[in-house]
This record gives C-alpha cells, structure tokens and sequence, in this order.
C-alpha cells in the first residue's frame, strides 16, 4: 500500500503533532510551564531539518532514513504521552488528561501504528514483522477515542454528578447494615419472651 511512499512520512505526521501540541498548550497555558509550547515549535522546525538531512546527507540509504524518520515520529508520540502523564498525575486533572487521551493520544498512536504497519509490510526493510492493521479497525478506535471524549467532557462540566454517584454505594450499603442490625434486635426481642415464659413453666 504505501511501497512507494517515502519514509519521510513520519517526520511529516511528527511535524503535525508536534505543532499541534504548541497549539493545545499555548491555549492552556495555565497548566503548563511558558516555555513548552516553544519547544514543541522548534521540534517542528527539526522535522524539517531532518526532512533536508534525509534528502541531501542520507538519500543512498533508504534503511537509514526510514530508522531516523520513525525516530522521529517516536518522539512525537513519547511527547504526548508525557503531556497526558503530566496533566493526570502531576496536575491530578484526571477529566483533562482524559480529553487529552481520546483527542490526541489514542488516535495519533493508532494511525501511526497503522502507517509504520503498512509501510513495512510494503517494503523490504529488515525489521519485525508487524501485524497489518485493517483499515476499518480505525474507525472502532476513533469511536473509543470519541467516548472517552464524552465522559471526560461530561465529568469536566459536570463533576459533581460523579461525586454524587460515588457517595450513593457506600450509604446503600450502610444502610442495608442498619436494617440488618435492627431485624437481629427484633428477633432477639421477640426471643427473650418466650424463653421466660419457658422457664416460668
């Protein structure tokens, strides 16, 4: 499928995700040391320094473009996965980090596991063989990534819902042990009569 494809492609898809994370960050600002967003934009602009490395330094090698293309890609993807890890654990915005999963790292992960797949498969690149990723399994992914989507948005507009829904086990339970206890007093009420009457006899 993609056997006359370059293996710049990575650095074309790293390119994007990189710009978009300055993007995402600069508008969340906040959450996030000042100098992220630029650091994101001059690993876009290294994309393009490695695009013209691979054209005029390492053109006679087709392995070792694709290796430094994926290895670029890779770093891109490393990028969002910390981005996520930071905003769910370091900033504890588990609603956040949930938005970030379902936008950007389940569906970046799957279509660039999708394209490595495919171009390997279509070249003779010594490596691993991947598994081929049907097509139409992307769709199922992105309809996972849309309710994940869903649910953190819920639970960041509305988190008190949540709140309500896990304070509504525990007071069930308890109050199941109330009643439980209180039938145990009426049957040991209702017990301690007779055996007086017994003994009476």
């Amino acid at each position: 499928m993609y056997s006359s494809a370059t293996p710049e492609i990575f650095v074309f898809m790293g390119i994007n995700v990189f710009l978009v994370m300055s993007f995402s960050v600069s508008i969340f600002e906040e959450q996030f040391p000042k100098p992220l967003p630029y650091v994101f934009q001059i690993a876009a602009l290294a994309g393009f320094g490695q695009i013209w490395m691979n054209y005029t330094l390492l053109s006679a090698s087709i392995e070792t473009r694709f290796w430094s293309s994926l290895f670029y890609l890779a770093m891109a993807i490393i990028s969002i996965i910390v981005i996520n890890l930071y905003v769910g654990i370091r900033k504890k915005r588990l609603s956040s980090a949930g938005i970030l999963l379902g936008v950007f790292t389940i569906p970046v992960g799957a279509i660039s596991f999708f394209l490595i797949s495919a171009y390997t498969n279509g070249t003779a690149i010594p490596m691993p063989t991947l598994p081929i990723v049907p097509i139409e399994s992307l769709a199922t992914i992105l309809v996972l990534s849309l309710v994940i989507l869903g649910l953190s948005i819920l639970v960041y507009l509305k988190p008190d819902k949540l709140k309500k829904i896990l304070q509504t086990k525990p007071k069930q339970c308890i109050s199941s042990e109330i009643t439980l206890e209180t039938h145990l007093k009426n049957d040991d009420q209702e017990i301690a009569p007779q055996q007086e009457v017994k003994s009476n006899e």
